[in-house]
């Protein structure tokens, strides 16, 4: 493949530049956006890897100039970047991103991405040496619009071809609940890892995850590496409680998933089995299509997705945190522990969060005790307590009962 990488920084291109030489690539390196558009008119790339920031022309602006030259065969473009909001994500597909990889990253990482956007090109490519069968292949051509269904979440899907939603530019405010998850330390998971087992570990943990989203109606707004962003009441809803608890029971499908995917990696004798946090909260959000008229994204923009992608990131492993307007939501439904509010960044005051501890109905016969307070976080199933396990916690609640005594 021939790669065209710009990038300002010296030694990140000296470095790229080794890297995609080593794998056999023909590289050309650029120290900006003017000389990377000066050398992409002048060459054939298969593949262009640009940073956003740089003087000049910058990523954004030369990957629209390169969208913009219709005379030239598909280029896959991997956009570098240390941006990680929302808003700039959309602005980046909506010039004609293909990917994002975000700084620091790996080399497994860039790795993988590269092989995923040469299928990409072969695949452009041949459909282009093609191009005097097309009218004869209108059979294949629905074949392939089924195929690029799988790049919009199937709501989005089924409401554009039903004729509900119109390819066009518009954005209205609803009340949402947004979910977000993220595998924990990701990244030193993938160092131990081949890139294509990382990639296989990674898309069978994407298609489960994605099977469960679609199972509980929800809408997939986007795969952020191995991040996922999940969003419900839009642009189907059945009411903000029943959204809201749809959306907390996808979430507690994905984890009873993610305990049988882990036995079967660690039978398979796969080292770091994924572990998952997540993160739910409701409110409301700019939900439509961004972009512009050549590419759009529908998505979601507002601080509760930003909230979300926080009370993620504090809640522990393998446990969903959820905020004090979901839990006002679904308190009748599902069972929660208080936790401590958290301060999360780029929110004044403390967030009120709650952990998801399981549905009201699945604990029945008095097998469940809870009690959660500033002192004292206390839950107690009793379906399986029995022998020395029994004496152990009867002996720790008098110990800790003890100490409650008044003093004379």
């Amino acid at each position: 493949m021939r790669i065209l990488i710009a990038e300002d920084e010296p030694i990140s291109r000296r470095s790229l530049e080794r890297q995609l030489g080593r794998l056999g690539h023909d590289v050309i390196a650029a120290s900006d956006g003017t000389k990377a558009w000066q050398a992409f008119q002048t060459g054939n790339f298969d593949i262009v890897v640009s940073d956003w920031d740089m003087p000049g022309v910058t990523g954004v602006e030369l990957i629209r100039r390169i969208r913009a030259a219709q005379d030239q065969p598909f280029v896959y473009i991997i956009m570098l970047t240390s941006r990680t909001q929302t808003e700039d994500l959309v602005k980046g597909i909506a010039a004609g991103a293909d990917d994002f990889l975000t700084k620091p990253f790996e080399k497994a990482e860039l790795e993988v991405r590269l092989l995923a956007g040469q299928r990409l090109v072969r695949l452009e490519r041949d459909l282009t040496q093609r191009s005097e069968e097309l009218q004869a292949a209108q059979t294949d051509l629905r074949a392939l619009a089924d195929k690029l269904s799988k790049y919009l979440s199937p709501v989005i899907y089924r409401s554009i071809f039903e004729g509900k939603q119109d390819a066009r530019i518009a954005t209205q405010r609803k009340k949402l609940t947004v979910f977000f998850s993220d595998i924990v330390d990701f990244t030193a998971t993938s160092e131990s890892l081949d890139p294509e087992d990382l990639a296989s570990l990674l898309n069978e943990y994407l298609l489960a995850m994605t099977e469960i989203v679609i199972e509980h109606g929800g809408t997939l707004d986007k795969y952020i590496g191995d991040a996922i962003l999940v969003f419900f009441g839009d642009p189907e809803t059945l009411g903000e409680e029943q959204d809201a608890y749809r959306c907390v029971a996808m979430a507690m499908a994905m984890q009873q998933r993610m305990r049988v995917l882990r036995q079967r990696w660690e039978a398979a004798g796969r080292r770091r089995p994924f572990h998952v946090r997540m993160g739910i909260t409701s409110g409301y959000c700019n939900v439509g299509n961004f972009g512009s008229d050549v590419q759009m994204s529908y998505t979601i923009i507002g601080r509760q997705v930003n909230l979300a992608s926080r009370l993620e990131t504090e809640s522990p492993p393998d446990e969903i945190l959820i905020s004090n307007s979901t839990w006002a939501l679904v308190q009748s439904q599902v069972r929660c522990a208080r936790r401590d509010p958290v301060v999360v960044k780029g929110f004044a005051e403390a967030i009120e969060a709650y952990q998801v501890l399981g549905m009201i109905e699945e604990q029945s016969g008095g097998a469940l005790v809870e009690f959660s307070s500033p002192a004292l976080s206390l839950r107690l199933d009793t379906t399986n307590l029995q022998g020395q396990e029994r004496e152990t916690v009867v002996r720790e609640l008098q110990q800790a009962l003890s100490r409650l005594a008044p003093s004379n």
